[in-house]
């Protein structure tokens, strides 16, 4: 396959919003195994913009190759037209990829309207037990000591030697219980490293560690114009208040677009306002249509944009 995108082996896991956003014409990459959002080429194109079944570039189906399957096996014939290769081979170029016009848009929202990230392939963990405060302090490059619930701290984590093994972002939700995201690419590697810091640490017995991975659809939106977005959504008027929510804190238990137990999280990655909903997936595609309907009407009444967007927008921001 080309470089960037393999073209096998795709879809082995997949965010709730996954099929919300092929309608959107989503092109996807894939990481960690995860079908990520990489940029959007709108719902003209829709899900024909998704990884077709891989076809071997019809190796197997050349009378003339070697390579054909044996007797009674059906040859693979190569697919007619396969749009995400197209789209993917337009981005191997030295000057301006075939995306940029698109992205740029994307980045447009974030800087002037709103963005919809979906960063679901995140990692997910969830750390309790007796000992779980004091475990935090041990496995954290950052002071964890006295954060209050809510508060949320961006951290690295490292080895004896003070290599960086991760960076990450903890919330204390209370006494002896947080929750941590990790990077999507590192997520089973930086698990893996937790649990055993904390058994070198003596731990083991007092703290657990569950991944919670796949319970949970982030969905970051981002922009000048978030909160005007998301708090008539928010049940209870719980956020209509800014200067009662600060900056790398959260909340707990919200109800959005009348899905319940939503964490919100007031974080940023682009360096606009933004906010992380952290909810249960069963949820995410009712309040993911809430966002874009009222989106929609948010983009009429002000001008400014909302749009889907990707990790591409994400890297330039």
């Amino acid at each position: 396959s080309p470089p960037g995108e393999p073209l096998a082996g795709r879809g082995a896991r997949r965010s709730a919003l996954h099929d919300c956003l092929a309608a959107a014409g989503c092109v996807f990459q894939a990481r960690h195994g995860f079908e990520r959002p990489g940029w959007f080429v709108g719902p003209d194109v829709g899900a024909g913009a998704l990884p077709q079944g891989y076809d071997y570039y019809g190796a197997y189906a050349d009378e003339e190759s070697g390579w054909r399957l044996g007797a009674g096996r059906a040859d693979v014939a190569a697919h007619e037209s396969h749009p995400y290769l197209d789209f993917v081979e337009g981005e191997l170029t030295f000057g301006w990829p075939a995306s940029f016009g698109r992205v740029a848009e994307e980045v447009r929202a974030a800087r002037s309207g709103v963005a919809l990230f979906d960063q679901s392939y995140f990692g997910k963990l969830l750390i309790s037990g007796p000992r779980a405060d004091a475990a935090m302090q041990w496995v954290c490059g950052n002071d964890m000591e006295g954060r209050a619930p809510g508060a949320v701290v961006y951290t690295p984590l490292c080895n004896a030697r003070g290599g960086v093994e991760a960076d990450v972002t903890v919330t204390r939700l209370a006494d002896n219980r947080w929750y941590m995201c990790t990077g999507g690419a590192t997520a089973s590697h930086d698990l893996r490293w937790i649990e055993s810091a904390l058994d070198e640490g003596g731990f083991g017995r007092g703290v657990s560690v569950a991944d919670i991975s796949d319970e949970l659809t982030l969905l970051s939106v981002q922009g000048p114009l978030s909160h005007q977005l998301l708090a008539p959504l928010v049940g209870g008027g719980a956020i209509d208040d800014l200067s009662a929510f600060p900056f790398s804190t959260a909340r707990e238990g919200l109800t959005v677009a009348g899905v319940p137990d939503v964490r919100l999280l007031r974080l940023t990655f682009v360096g606009e306002l933004g906010f992380e909903l952290h909810m249960p997936a069963g949820g995410a595609p009712q309040v993911y249509a809430a966002l874009r309907e009222a989106g929609a009407a948010l983009e009429r009444r002000s001008g400014a944009p909302v749009r889907d967007a990707g990790y591409f927008a994400i890297d330039s921001l």
